[in-house]
């Protein structure tokens, strides 16, 4: 189609994207970014929160995965649930990996430091004084502070000193006073010296006490910043808000520095992380998420799984999330199935792939950005093949996925290997050693029991080699081939053909046939039909059961099911072809018990006479009946016959037949045929008739010969139990 017919029907191939579509989903913001999927994450991890007085949990992954956005929605998803929910948002990766490596204390106090400077600053919490007090002494502002008491306590002391040599001086000026005075004759002036002596002595040694204790008041104070005074202060601080909040941290960027190094720490923190009314969110790498599942008896790793209350691998999204987020951000609403399929393909199922794959891709206008179809289509050859690919790998790869969380891993390391192998070897031929791992094998099969991937020889070591064949036989893998749909409808019909032909005897006076599931070596259809259904039965009831419940599909060659289908289908032919002999074993059966009222079955060959001188009453039945397959049944004593004829249809022969035969109601005449559906209808004659100049015709119907078209062997007993009622 060209650019001329795309423009006059308005067949643009330009995908719109809305303005912000690469934004960031942030919790508390009024334009937050798309979020879309992982409700089941979002529901698990809302509900320990919610659920929950304490936590510590660990979210980890691959970078780029989306953890710190699933975080920000969890969050705001609680907050519409509990508007007492508290947020507090620490980047500890930063703080610590510009801290002093080398110092583990000092390391300590960082990530300590961070959580108490992080809910001071929260706004709820900003005028909080005891908060206050904490991220003083956290920062030792208050240290500082005595330290400068101290310096002019120093100051004091030496002006003190001044003081204190005067007062040595004083006090040994009063005691020079005091001695003079008692040394002096003179009365009046002894005595006056004396008592100012003795004074001024005592008064300069209650000074002396004073400022004793004035120096030394400072001993008293106590100055304690250290990380356990700081971490028992800060917990019952966080205890004490529990009625009033429900404070989650939300501790990201820690894949910043080494796992180990950054679990230690948090390890020394155990008590504040899980037992403070607090929930404690740690946002790290899929590394973190190995030593979390380390064995608990290592010695180096051993205590790191009981570090969390909790542990979530976030997985890649799934197939219908990316879609859902396409859906989102993609303004034009048109028919743009095959380039989601495309992108998701390139961007392997990663969201952080995925903003990649568009941003490289993107261009801008006058309405915003968008994405060029057909530039895409030009850079890339494969484009229609992606897309086809994608569709059928996704499909087929939902049955491998998991659902329970622990699996959710091993989910992401699926998808990553499927799209890697096909990115790898899109369109190229390809050998078995490049099936690394059970991943791939598996993608290999998917491919091959599609039809996408076929065998191309071997090369010189005898290693198989498979080729791309571009045809897609089936949408996806856990899909059955036409052939192996009609094969189980086979396998049914051979059970349900087997039992049948047993059960006719009996259960034709009721109809109560049931629905077997399996043939046994006593019901096998051989009593009427001659022929043993068991033995193929037991051939093919394991490739049946395999395709009926999807087991070991990849193991199944469509050959197998060709071949099963061709022979039941065969040996039900077989059977069906012997539906007149069934028939005549049939009534055969059921007369036998009365044989004393009925003979058995016979033909016009049979020298009978009474049976010969009723059918020539009927002109032509005779010449007709004699050949074409037949079979005689009736009283003994003669005076009721039925004949039964095998798939006669030449009436035109018949019509005086008939027309005797209308009035004649001891003759029951039945045309026996294999068909779809039954069908039961009477034969019927027209006759010409005249009223004056107009001329007519008149069918009529002959109640006593049916035509009989059964569509499987319980059509029998209808026509049982009307030739039992009849010859009653």
């Amino acid at each position: 189609m060209d650019f001329y017919v795309k423009k006059c029907f308005n067949l643009t191939m330009k995908i719109e994207l809305q303005k912000n579509w690469s934004e960031q989903f942030i919790c508390g913001d009024e334009t937050p970014g798309y979020f879309v999927g992982r409700q089941k994450e979002v529901d698990s991890l809302k509900n320990i929160i919610l659920e929950n007085d304490s936590s510590s949990i660990l979210v980890s992954s691959v970078r780029g995965v989306g953890k710190t956005s699933f975080v920000h929605k969890t969050i705001s998803e609680a907050q519409k649930h509990n508007k007492d929910v508290v947020s507090v948002f620490v980047n500890i990766g930063h703080t610590l990996a510009n801290g002093d490596n080398d110092k583990e204390d000092n390391q300590k106090k960082l990530l300590l430091n961070s959580l108490i400077r992080a809910t001071h600053f929260n706004e709820i919490f900003i005028k909080n004084s005891e908060l206050e007090k904490i991220y003083r002494q956290s920062l030792g502002n208050y240290k500082v502070q005595e330290f400068n008491e101290e310096i002019k306590n120093e100051e004091k002391g030496f002006k003190y000193s001044l003081r204190v040599n005067k007062k040595e001086l004083m006090s040994l000026f009063f005691v020079f006073l005091t001695v003079l005075g008692i040394s002096l004759s003179n009365l009046t002036i002894r005595y006056v010296l004396g008592v100012f002596g003795i004074t001024g002595l005592f008064s300069s040694f209650y000074w002396k006490k004073e400022w004793t204790k004035k120096i030394f008041k400072k001993d008293e104070v106590i100055i304690d910043d250290s990380v356990e005074y700081l971490e028992i202060k800060f917990e019952q601080w966080l205890k004490d808000k529990k009625n009033k909040f429900k404070i989650i941290f939300i501790i990201d960027e820690l894949d910043k520095i080494p796992e180990k190094k950054s679990f230690k720490l948090i390890k020394e923190f155990k008590n504040l992380f899980t037992r403070s009314f607090t929930h404690f969110i740690f946002i790290a790498s899929e590394e973190a998420f190995n030593l979390i599942n380390s064995d608990r008896e290592h010695k180096e790793d051993g205590v790191f799984p009981t570090l969390f209350t909790h542990s979530f691998y976030l997985p890649l999204p799934s197939s219908n999330e990316l879609r859902e987020y396409l859906d989102k951000i993609i303004k034009t609403k048109q028919n743009d199935t095959d380039i989601k399929s495309y992108l998701l393909f390139k961007a392997k199922n990663d969201f952080f792939e995925l903003k990649k794959i568009i941003l490289d891709y993107i261009q801008h206008d006058s309405n915003g950005p968008f994405l060029d179809i057909d530039l895409i289509k030009k850079e890339d050859f494969d484009y229609e093949e992606i897309a086809k690919l994608y569709n059928f790998v996704d499909l087929s790869m939902q049955k491998y996925l998991k659902q329970l969380k622990r699996y959710w891993k091993d989910n992401s390391i699926l998808q990553k290997d499927f799209f890697n192998f096909l990115l790898d070897n899109l369109n190229i031929n390809f050998d078995e050693t490049v099936l690394k791992n059970e991943n791939k094998e598996l993608l290999s099969k998917l491919l091959f029991r599609a039809g996408i991937i076929q065998e191309n020889g071997t090369d010189e070591n005898g290693t198989a080699i498979y080729a791309w064949t571009h045809n897609y036989q089936i949408k996806q893998a856990d899909d059955l081939f036409g052939d192996e749909e009609k094969f189980i409808e086979s396998f049914y019909d051979l059970i349900k053909t087997a039992n049948d032909l047993d059960d006719l005897p009996e259960k034709y006076v009721d109809n109560s046939f049931e629905d077997y599931e399996e043939v046994s070596d006593t019901r096998d259809g051989r009593g009427l039909s001659g022929i043993n259904l068991f033995s193929l039965y037991i051939k093919y009831k394991d490739l049946h059961e395999n395709l009926k419940e999807k087991k070991n599909l990849l193991s199944i060659k469509l050959e197998n099911s060709q071949k099963a289908l061709e022979e039941i289908k065969q040996n039900i032919d077989n059977v069906l072809k012997k539906y007149f002999l069934i028939l005549k074993n049939l009534i055969n059966s059921v007369l036998s018990p009365e044989s004393s009222l009925f003979f058995k079955e016979e033909t016009l060959a049979v020298n009978n006479f009474n049976t010969h001188g009723t059918i020539k009453q009927f002109p032509d039945f005779y010449q007709n009946f004699t050949n074409i397959e037949h079979s005689i049944c009736g009283k003994i004593d003669q005076s009721k016959y039925v004949f039964i004829l095998k798939d006669f249809k030449e009436f035109e022969k018949i019509k005086n037949g008939l027309d005797s035969l209308n009035n004649n109601k001891n003759v029951l005449f039945i045309n026996v045929s294999k068909g779809d559906k039954k069908e039961i209808r009477n034969a019927f004659m027209v006759k010409e008739t005249q009223k004056g100049r107009r001329k007519g015709s008149n069918k009529i119907e002959i109640s006593n010969f049916i035509n009989y078209t059964f569509e499987n062997f319980r059509d029998f007993s209808e026509i049982l139990i009307k030739i039992k009622d009849f010859l009653k």
